[in-house]
Protein backbone atom coordinates (compact mmCIF):
# COMPACT_ATOMS: atom_id res chain seq x y z
CA UNK A 1 0.00 0.00 0.00
CA UNK A 2 3.03 2.44 0.04
CA UNK A 3 2.87 3.88 -3.68
CA UNK A 4 -1.11 4.82 -2.76
CA UNK A 5 0.16 6.51 0.79
CA UNK A 6 2.72 8.65 -0.98
CA UNK A 7 0.66 9.16 -3.46
CA UNK A 8 -2.05 10.56 -1.38
CA UNK A 9 0.75 12.81 0.65
CA UNK A 10 2.08 14.07 -3.18
CA UNK A 11 -1.44 15.30 -3.75
CA UNK A 12 -1.83 17.12 -0.17
CA UNK A 13 1.18 18.80 -0.32
CA UNK A 14 0.73 20.07 -4.07
CA UNK A 15 -2.83 21.21 -2.74
CA UNK A 16 -1.53 23.33 -0.29
CA UNK A 17 1.24 24.68 -2.94
CA UNK A 18 -1.70 25.72 -5.08
CA UNK A 19 -1.12 22.90 -7.95
CA UNK A 20 -4.02 20.51 -9.06
CA UNK A 21 -2.65 16.97 -8.82
CA UNK A 22 -5.14 13.67 -8.79
CA UNK A 23 -4.75 10.53 -8.04
CA UNK A 24 -4.00 7.85 -10.94
CA UNK A 25 -5.34 4.26 -10.50
CA UNK A 26 -3.07 2.34 -12.56
CA UNK A 27 -3.22 -1.50 -13.07
CA UNK A 28 -0.87 -2.81 -10.55
CA UNK A 29 0.31 0.46 -9.26
CA UNK A 30 -1.06 3.88 -7.92
CA UNK A 31 0.43 7.08 -9.62
CA UNK A 32 -0.31 11.15 -9.62
CA UNK A 33 -0.50 13.43 -12.38
CA UNK A 34 -1.31 17.32 -12.51
CA UNK A 35 -4.97 17.39 -13.73
CA UNK A 36 -4.27 19.27 -16.84
CA UNK A 37 -0.89 17.94 -18.21
CA UNK A 38 -0.01 13.95 -20.00
CA UNK A 39 2.68 12.86 -17.92
CA UNK A 40 2.26 10.83 -14.57
CA UNK A 41 4.80 10.76 -11.73
CA UNK A 42 5.62 7.70 -9.73
CA UNK A 43 6.12 9.07 -5.64
CA UNK A 44 7.37 5.19 -5.20
CA UNK A 45 10.31 5.57 -7.25
CA UNK A 46 11.60 9.15 -5.96
CA UNK A 47 8.76 10.79 -8.24
CA UNK A 48 10.09 9.48 -11.35
CA UNK A 49 8.25 11.10 -14.20
CA UNK A 50 6.30 8.96 -16.74
CA UNK A 51 5.00 9.40 -19.94
CA UNK A 52 2.34 8.11 -21.74
CA UNK A 53 4.64 6.15 -23.89
CA UNK A 54 5.71 4.24 -21.22
CA UNK A 55 2.88 3.71 -19.22
CA UNK A 56 1.32 2.06 -22.38
CA UNK A 57 4.35 -0.07 -22.42
CA UNK A 58 3.61 -0.91 -18.85
CA UNK A 59 0.16 -1.91 -19.84
CA UNK A 60 1.48 -3.87 -23.06
CA UNK A 61 3.48 -5.97 -20.06
CA UNK A 62 0.67 -6.32 -17.58
CA UNK A 63 -1.77 -7.37 -20.13
CA UNK A 64 0.20 -8.89 -23.18
CA UNK A 65 -3.25 -10.27 -24.66
CA UNK A 66 -4.85 -7.06 -24.83
CA UNK A 67 -5.22 -4.31 -26.85
CA UNK A 68 -3.74 -0.89 -26.02
CA UNK A 69 -6.02 1.59 -27.66
CA UNK A 70 -6.41 5.23 -26.89
CA UNK A 71 -9.64 3.98 -24.60
CA UNK A 72 -8.17 1.67 -22.41
CA UNK A 73 -4.86 3.36 -21.53
CA UNK A 74 -7.80 6.51 -20.94
CA UNK A 75 -9.65 4.41 -18.81
CA UNK A 76 -6.03 3.41 -16.80
CA UNK A 77 -4.91 6.48 -16.14
CA UNK A 78 -8.25 8.45 -15.31
CA UNK A 79 -8.15 10.30 -12.23
CA UNK A 80 -9.74 8.70 -9.34
CA UNK A 81 -12.48 10.00 -6.88
CA UNK A 82 -11.75 10.48 -3.33
CA UNK A 83 -13.67 7.64 -2.26
CA UNK A 84 -12.11 5.32 -4.99
CA UNK A 85 -8.87 6.27 -3.35
CA UNK A 86 -10.09 5.20 -0.08
CA UNK A 87 -11.85 2.18 -1.54
CA UNK A 88 -8.16 1.04 -3.12
CA UNK A 89 -6.26 1.95 -0.01
CA UNK A 90 -8.90 -0.06 2.04
CA UNK A 91 -8.56 -3.10 -0.18
CA UNK A 92 -4.64 -2.63 0.16
CA UNK A 93 -4.83 -2.84 4.12
CA UNK A 94 -7.09 -5.75 4.29
CA UNK A 95 -4.91 -7.57 2.02
CA UNK A 96 -1.87 -6.75 4.11
CA UNK A 97 -3.81 -7.75 7.45
CA UNK A 98 -4.81 -10.84 6.10
CA UNK A 99 -1.20 -12.01 4.95
CA UNK A 100 -0.03 -11.33 8.48
CA UNK A 101 -2.96 -13.35 9.71
CA UNK A 102 -4.30 -9.96 11.79
CA UNK A 103 -8.41 -11.18 10.97
CA UNK A 104 -9.66 -8.03 13.64
CA UNK A 105 -7.49 -5.49 11.47
CA UNK A 106 -8.90 -6.90 8.25
CA UNK A 107 -12.10 -6.68 9.22
CA UNK A 108 -12.18 -3.27 10.44
CA UNK A 109 -10.54 -2.70 6.93
CA UNK A 110 -13.95 -4.89 5.47
CA UNK A 111 -16.34 -2.76 7.63
CA UNK A 112 -14.95 0.37 6.09
CA UNK A 113 -15.17 -0.49 2.29
CA UNK A 114 -18.55 -1.45 2.87
CA UNK A 115 -19.11 1.95 4.30
CA UNK A 116 -17.42 3.60 1.43
CA UNK A 117 -19.12 1.23 -1.33
CA UNK A 118 -22.07 -1.33 -0.41
CA UNK A 119 -21.66 -2.94 -3.53
CA UNK A 120 -18.40 -4.38 -3.44
CA UNK A 121 -18.91 -8.14 -4.75
CA UNK A 122 -17.85 -10.28 -2.24
CA UNK A 123 -17.28 -8.13 0.45
CA UNK A 124 -19.92 -8.73 2.87
CA UNK A 125 -19.24 -12.18 2.16
CA UNK A 126 -15.93 -12.18 3.27
CA UNK A 127 -16.81 -9.99 5.75
CA UNK A 128 -19.03 -12.48 7.58
CA UNK A 129 -16.65 -15.22 7.30
CA UNK A 130 -14.06 -12.91 8.97
CA UNK A 131 -16.49 -12.47 11.54
CA UNK A 132 -17.52 -16.24 12.61
CA UNK A 133 -13.85 -17.07 12.20
CA UNK A 134 -13.69 -14.39 15.44
CA UNK A 135 -16.59 -15.76 17.01
CA UNK A 136 -18.54 -12.60 16.41
CA UNK A 137 -21.15 -15.60 15.17
CA UNK A 138 -24.61 -12.77 15.16
CA UNK A 139 -22.67 -10.30 12.89
CA UNK A 140 -21.02 -13.08 10.74
CA UNK A 141 -24.47 -14.82 9.72
CA UNK A 142 -26.14 -11.29 9.69
CA UNK A 143 -23.25 -10.02 6.97
CA UNK A 144 -23.97 -13.30 5.01
CA UNK A 145 -27.74 -12.98 5.29
CA UNK A 146 -27.31 -10.11 3.81
CA UNK A 147 -24.78 -11.32 0.97
CA UNK A 148 -27.05 -14.28 0.20
CA UNK A 149 -29.97 -11.64 -0.27
CA UNK A 150 -27.90 -9.79 -2.66
CA UNK A 151 -26.47 -12.56 -4.67
CA UNK A 152 -28.97 -15.82 -3.89
CA UNK A 153 -27.85 -17.67 -6.92
CA UNK A 154 -24.05 -17.31 -5.92
CA UNK A 155 -22.26 -20.65 -6.23
CA UNK A 156 -21.29 -20.37 -2.18
CA UNK A 157 -25.13 -20.11 -1.49
CA UNK A 158 -25.71 -23.66 -0.23
CA UNK A 159 -22.64 -23.37 2.56
CA UNK A 160 -24.18 -19.74 3.44
CA UNK A 161 -28.03 -21.21 3.45
CA UNK A 162 -26.10 -24.25 5.77
CA UNK A 163 -24.36 -21.11 8.15
CA UNK A 164 -27.64 -19.46 8.51
CA UNK A 165 -29.64 -22.73 9.53
CA UNK A 166 -26.75 -24.17 11.92
CA UNK A 167 -26.42 -20.95 13.81
CA UNK A 168 -29.85 -20.22 14.11
CA UNK A 169 -31.06 -23.10 14.27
Amino acid sequence: GLPILLSLVYIEVARRLGLDFVGVGFPSHFLIRPRRADFFIDPFTHGRILRTVQLQVWLSRLYPQAVIDDEVFARATSAVTNRRLMVRINHNLKASHLRRENLPGAIRASERLLILDQDIPDERQQLGQMLLAVGRREEGLAELAHYLALNPTSPDAWWIVRELQDGRG
